[in-house]
Protein backbone atom coordinates (compact mmCIF):
# COMPACT_ATOMS: atom_id res chain seq x y z
CA UNK A 1 0.00 0.00 0.00
CA UNK A 2 2.88 2.37 0.81
CA UNK A 3 4.38 1.71 -2.60
CA UNK A 4 1.05 2.48 -4.30
CA UNK A 5 0.75 5.83 -2.47
CA UNK A 6 4.39 6.71 -3.26
CA UNK A 7 3.90 5.85 -6.95
CA UNK A 8 0.73 7.95 -7.09
CA UNK A 9 2.50 10.91 -5.46
CA UNK A 10 5.39 10.59 -7.90
CA UNK A 11 2.93 10.47 -10.82
CA UNK A 12 1.19 13.66 -9.65
CA UNK A 13 4.56 15.42 -9.23
CA UNK A 14 5.68 14.41 -12.74
CA UNK A 15 2.37 15.47 -14.25
CA UNK A 16 2.59 18.92 -12.65
CA UNK A 17 6.13 19.39 -13.98
CA UNK A 18 5.01 18.41 -17.47
CA UNK A 19 1.98 20.68 -17.38
CA UNK A 20 3.95 23.66 -16.13
CA UNK A 21 6.59 23.00 -18.79
CA UNK A 22 3.93 23.22 -21.49
CA UNK A 23 2.36 26.45 -20.32
CA UNK A 24 2.63 29.39 -22.66
CA UNK A 25 4.66 32.29 -21.34
CA UNK A 26 4.55 35.16 -23.83
CA UNK A 27 7.94 36.39 -22.64
CA UNK A 28 9.68 33.18 -23.71
CA UNK A 29 7.75 32.41 -26.90
CA UNK A 30 9.33 34.01 -29.94
CA UNK A 31 7.14 34.13 -33.01
CA UNK A 32 8.76 35.31 -36.18
CA UNK A 33 6.48 37.28 -38.42
CA UNK A 34 7.17 38.71 -41.83
CA UNK A 35 6.58 42.42 -42.26
CA UNK A 36 5.63 43.21 -45.87
CA UNK A 37 8.31 45.25 -47.59
CA UNK A 38 7.64 48.74 -48.98
CA UNK A 39 9.46 48.21 -52.28
CA UNK A 40 12.11 50.79 -51.39
CA UNK A 41 14.35 48.16 -49.83
CA UNK A 42 17.64 47.30 -51.53
CA UNK A 43 19.15 43.86 -51.90
CA UNK A 44 22.75 42.74 -52.21
CA UNK A 45 21.86 39.51 -54.02
CA UNK A 46 19.06 37.68 -55.78
CA UNK A 47 19.13 35.15 -52.93
CA UNK A 48 18.02 37.91 -50.54
CA UNK A 49 14.99 38.52 -52.76
CA UNK A 50 14.21 34.78 -52.66
CA UNK A 51 14.53 34.85 -48.87
CA UNK A 52 11.96 37.66 -48.61
CA UNK A 53 9.62 35.98 -51.10
CA UNK A 54 9.83 32.77 -49.08
CA UNK A 55 9.22 34.59 -45.79
CA UNK A 56 6.27 36.34 -47.42
CA UNK A 57 4.67 33.03 -48.42
CA UNK A 58 6.05 32.56 -51.94
CA UNK A 59 8.85 29.97 -51.76
CA UNK A 60 10.79 28.59 -54.70
CA UNK A 61 9.22 25.34 -55.88
CA UNK A 62 12.34 24.40 -57.82
CA UNK A 63 15.94 24.86 -56.72
CA UNK A 64 17.10 28.47 -56.90
CA UNK A 65 19.88 28.78 -59.48
CA UNK A 66 22.18 31.73 -60.09
CA UNK A 67 21.83 33.05 -63.64
CA UNK A 68 25.31 33.89 -64.89
CA UNK A 69 24.02 34.91 -68.34
CA UNK A 70 22.51 38.23 -67.24
CA UNK A 71 24.42 41.13 -68.75
CA UNK A 72 22.64 44.01 -66.98
CA UNK A 73 22.13 42.64 -63.48
CA UNK A 74 24.95 42.49 -60.99
CA UNK A 75 23.36 39.32 -59.59
CA UNK A 76 20.42 37.29 -60.87
CA UNK A 77 18.83 33.93 -60.29
CA UNK A 78 15.75 31.94 -61.12
CA UNK A 79 13.33 29.40 -59.74
CA UNK A 80 9.64 28.55 -60.12
CA UNK A 81 7.28 30.50 -57.88
CA UNK A 82 3.58 29.73 -58.13
CA UNK A 83 4.27 27.35 -61.03
CA UNK A 84 5.94 30.08 -63.10
CA UNK A 85 9.62 30.54 -63.84
CA UNK A 86 10.54 33.69 -61.94
CA UNK A 87 13.76 35.68 -62.35
CA UNK A 88 15.09 37.80 -59.49
CA UNK A 89 17.71 40.44 -60.36
CA UNK A 90 19.78 42.99 -58.44
CA UNK A 91 21.35 45.99 -60.21
CA UNK A 92 24.22 48.31 -59.36
CA UNK A 93 22.31 51.36 -60.63
CA UNK A 94 18.76 52.46 -61.30
CA UNK A 95 19.85 53.11 -64.91
CA UNK A 96 20.75 49.43 -65.35
CA UNK A 97 17.49 48.40 -63.67
CA UNK A 98 15.41 50.72 -65.86
CA UNK A 99 17.19 49.60 -69.03
CA UNK A 100 16.40 45.97 -68.21
CA UNK A 101 12.74 46.77 -67.50
CA UNK A 102 12.46 48.87 -70.67
CA UNK A 103 13.38 45.79 -72.72
CA UNK A 104 10.07 44.12 -71.73
CA UNK A 105 7.88 45.93 -74.24
CA UNK A 106 10.35 45.51 -77.10
CA UNK A 107 11.11 41.84 -76.41
CA UNK A 108 7.89 40.43 -75.01
CA UNK A 109 5.26 43.00 -75.94
CA UNK A 110 6.31 43.17 -79.60
CA UNK A 111 6.01 39.37 -79.78
CA UNK A 112 2.56 39.44 -78.16
CA UNK A 113 3.83 37.67 -75.03
CA UNK A 114 2.36 38.54 -71.65
CA UNK A 115 4.98 39.78 -69.19
CA UNK A 116 5.29 41.47 -65.83
CA UNK A 117 8.00 42.93 -63.64
CA UNK A 118 7.90 43.88 -60.01
CA UNK A 119 10.35 46.78 -59.71
CA UNK A 120 12.00 47.99 -56.51
CA UNK A 121 14.87 50.24 -55.49
CA UNK A 122 17.73 48.22 -57.02
CA UNK A 123 15.92 45.03 -57.96
CA UNK A 124 13.35 43.41 -60.20
CA UNK A 125 11.32 40.24 -60.12
CA UNK A 126 10.29 39.04 -63.57
CA UNK A 127 6.95 37.54 -62.52
CA UNK A 128 5.84 36.39 -65.96
CA UNK A 129 2.41 38.04 -65.85
CA UNK A 130 0.58 41.01 -64.33
CA UNK A 131 -1.51 38.67 -62.15
CA UNK A 132 1.58 36.98 -60.72
CA UNK A 133 3.12 40.40 -60.04
CA UNK A 134 0.02 41.49 -58.12
CA UNK A 135 0.41 38.48 -55.82
CA UNK A 136 4.15 39.02 -55.26
CA UNK A 137 3.68 42.73 -54.65
CA UNK A 138 1.81 42.03 -51.40
CA UNK A 139 4.93 40.88 -49.51
CA UNK A 140 7.57 42.68 -51.60
CA UNK A 141 6.16 46.10 -52.40
CA UNK A 142 7.47 47.77 -55.51
CA UNK A 143 5.85 48.93 -58.72
CA UNK A 144 4.30 46.65 -61.32
CA UNK A 145 5.39 47.16 -64.92
CA UNK A 146 3.40 44.78 -67.08
CA UNK A 147 1.50 44.15 -70.28
CA UNK A 148 -0.89 41.41 -71.25
CA UNK A 149 0.74 40.89 -74.63
CA UNK A 150 -2.04 42.55 -76.61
Amino acid sequence: MTRLIAAAALGVACASVLISGCSSDDATVTEQTFEPRPGTQSYASAQEIVDDLTAGGFPCETPFEIDATSTMAANAGRCNVGGVETVMSVYTSTGDRDEAVDLGPSLFGAAGIEYGYLVGANWTVNCGSPDACVQLKAPMGGKIVAADGS
